[in-house]
């Protein structure tokens, strides 16, 4: 069993951060069914785990998986991750790639990398202050 599997997942981002409370705990979930028969509205329902994991010196946490709805844009995730999760001043920056290969731009839904870029039913995001990828 790796480190994902045993760490609780148990939160969910805010549709905006503005107009809903902080990141409400949720009980652990099984594993989030996947089905090619399911059309893209009843997958916008259902969250997915997204694993946060540091590189290039950026600090570690210790809640590293989320629950995040697909129909989320990668602009929510990054504001998220700026101001919740590393708590980074406005001029800091802040850089975050899919499975160490690429910066999705902001406007790019979660649903779209979901489906071509998660692994093992995760959509792994690997974080750091300074240039690593792409």
């Amino acid at each position: 069993m790796d480190e994902c599997e045993t760490e609780d997942v148990g939160h969910v981002l805010p549709e905006t951060l503005e107009e809903n409370p902080p990141i409400s705990e949720l009980p652990p979930q099984e594993h989030v069914e996947e089905s090619s028969t399911k059309n893209e509205s009843q997958m916008d329902d259902k969250p997915t785990k997204v694993l946060l994991k540091p590189t290039g010196g950026a600090p570690v946490k210790k809640q590293k998986k989320f629950l995040l709805p697909l129909d989320q844009t990668f602009a929510m995730v990054l504001e998220f991750m700026r101001t919740k999760y590393l708590n980074l001043a406005p001029n800091d920056s802040l850089f975050v790639y899919v499975n160490q290969t690429f910066a999705p731009s902001p406007d790019q839904r979660l649903q779209n990398l979901y489906d071509c870029f998660a692994v093992e039913g995760k959509l792994v995001l690997y974080y750091c202050l300074t240039k690593a990828w792409g």
